[in-house]
């Protein structure tokens, strides 16, 4: 075939493909040249939907180091939760896979003879993210804190003079960055983060349609703990009508206002939010637990941040360990942020990196590390670079396409790369993509991390060609005003060409 009828009849069917309502894979168009290739995907990035937006895309062959396609590499985006990218590699690459988080609690006093103990207890926080049963399959966390008041019971422990102390002082006392929207903070996905957190700093809810129309319906939480307030507006309705169930919660309070309606012969409507004060959560969840367990707190459930003399009545000198809780390995952690795009998770992770490398648990300290992090690698103009948090929710944070080739051009190479390759979503299989490319020569062979925020999408890691050739791309958009869905079509055809490319 003549090259540029080659060319135009690529073109047209990308036209057709993308005017469908519901849109088919491209065809494998057998072996094609660069500048076919480029023809293409030029049409794609430019079509009248996205006039208004910005796209930033590059391409590039792991095995050649060749480009093979490149829109505004040197422009800074929005990534949305492409962030994740940085966080978990520069994660991997410095704690290494085999990282564990532990967190040791403690009791400083005595015991006495009738297994009284005349003292505090005390957790003291690693920055763990996981110590939850949310994501793990073989505990919850219910099994969790039981296996803590065992660690209690089989010392004789049947009461606790003193309070159940929450040391969180491995991170700063900012649980959100700052420029995240206010009006999330009470939604799972923007939970803020704690140096001792339990649950994902979150609780699941359950709303059930009451027995008649214009009843109330019913809400309950796990864990059942009286350190949420319920406020229950949520009324029932007609079965004809759509559920409508929402939340409020201001940002320093936990009492929860539940509103909105349920259909009268609808499911129960479950999910989850956020708590505030992880580190109280955690403490609270404990004492809770303890008294469950039959043994009896006089006490109360606190942060250390409360005594103002903490340093001289909480010394590391006066603790006797009881048990230490020991996290996953990180490359099981990874998993969690990547594949899902687990937000918590992920300002976790950055916030231990600068606890770890500059003794200081803050975003601010922990994006300087992924900076000095990426300059090791070559990362270029890493001016342009700007990171507000570890999950992507901040629309402060700023990221070149090119800075992105170069983190999964280096993390493929790494002894731990199979490892970082794994923990990305796969196309048509799991994770944030696992309904996307599906019937395509994409699908089980993409591995890539999403992104999302308001006007904001992105996609980026690994598709392997035709010729077997391993490709790393970038494909990120910005100030699009058109339905998210259709970024998402362009995402996915290009990785669809990528992987029926043949130039070999």
């Amino acid at each position: 075939m003549n090259p540029r009828l080659r060319i135009s009849v690529l073109i047209v069917m990308c036209a057709i493909l993308l005017s469908c309502a519901t849109i088919g894979p491209i065809p494998f168009m057998g072996k094609s040249s660069e500048q076919e290739l480029r023809e293409t995907l030029d049409y794609l990035f430019h079509t009248p939907e996205f006039e208004n937006a910005y796209w930033g895309v590059k391409i590039q062959s792991v095995d050649s180091g060749d480009v093979l396609y490149s829109l505004r590499e040197g422009k800074g985006f929005m990534p949305a939760s492409n962030m994740k990218l940085y966080t978990t590699a520069t994660s991997l690459a410095l704690l290494g896979p085999d990282f564990r988080y532990e967190t040791p609690i403690f009791y400083q006093g005595t015991i006495d003879a009738d297994g009284v103990l005349n003292g505090d207890v005390i957790i003291v926080g690693s920055g763990d993210p996981s110590i939850s049963g949310r994501y793990r399959k073989e505990i919850t966390t219910e099994q969790i804190l039981d296996e803590w008041v065992q660690a209690f019971r089989n010392l004789g422990i049947t009461q606790i003079t003193g309070d159940i102390v929450g040391d969180d002082d491995c991170f700063d006392d900012s649980p959100v960055a700052g420029s995240w929207e206010n009006d999330d903070l009470a939604y799972w996905y923007a939970t803020g983060s704690s140096g001792l957190a339990i649950s994902d700093n979150c609780y699941s809810y359950t709303i059930t349609p009451g027995e008649a129309v214009f009843a109330p319906a019913t809400c309950t939480i796990d864990p059942d703990t009286s350190y949420l307030t319920i406020i229950n507006n949520v009324l029932t309705t007609g079965s004809s009508a759509r559920r409508r169930v929402d939340l409020h919660r201001e940002m320093t309070s936990n009492d929860v206002r539940f509103f909105g309606s349920i259909p009268l012969e609808g499911s129960p409507y479950s999910h989850f939010a956020s708590v505030y004060n992880g580190t109280l959560y955690t403490t609270t969840l404990f004492m809770e637990a303890l008294e469950h367990g039959e043994i009896e707190v006089l006490g109360r459930a606190t942060d250390i941040d409360d005594y103002s003399d903490k340093a001289e009545r909480f010394s590391p000198a006066n603790f006797t360990l009881v048990h230490t809780h020991v996290s996953p390995p990180l490359s099981e952690l990874i998993v969690i942020i990547n594949k899902p795009s687990q937000n918590f998770y992920a300002d976790h992770l950055l916030r231990t990196l600068g606890y770890r490398f500059k003794d200081e648990g803050s975003f601010r300290k922990g994006a300087e590390v992924v900076v000095e992090f990426l300059r090791t690698i070559g990362a270029e103009d890493l001016d342009g670079f700007k990171m507000a948090d570890g999950s992507g929710l901040s629309r402060r944070d700023l990221v070149q396409p090119r800075h992105t080739i170069a983190l999964l051009d280096y993390m493929i190479r790494q002894p731990y790369g199979e490892v970082f390759y794994e923990s990305l979503p796969i196309a048509g299989v799991d994770g944030t993509i696992r309904r996307r490319m599906k019937g395509t020569l994409a699908e089980a062979n993409v591995h890539a991390k999403t992104g999302f925020i308001s006007r904001a999408r992105s996609l980026s890691g690994y598709v392997t060609t035709m010729d077997n050739e391993l490709l790393i791309f970038c494909i990120m958009a910005n100030n699009y005003t058109v339905p998210t869905r259709m970024a998402n079509k362009q995402q996915d055809r290009t990785c669809e060409l990528l992987a029926s490319f043949r130039r070999h």
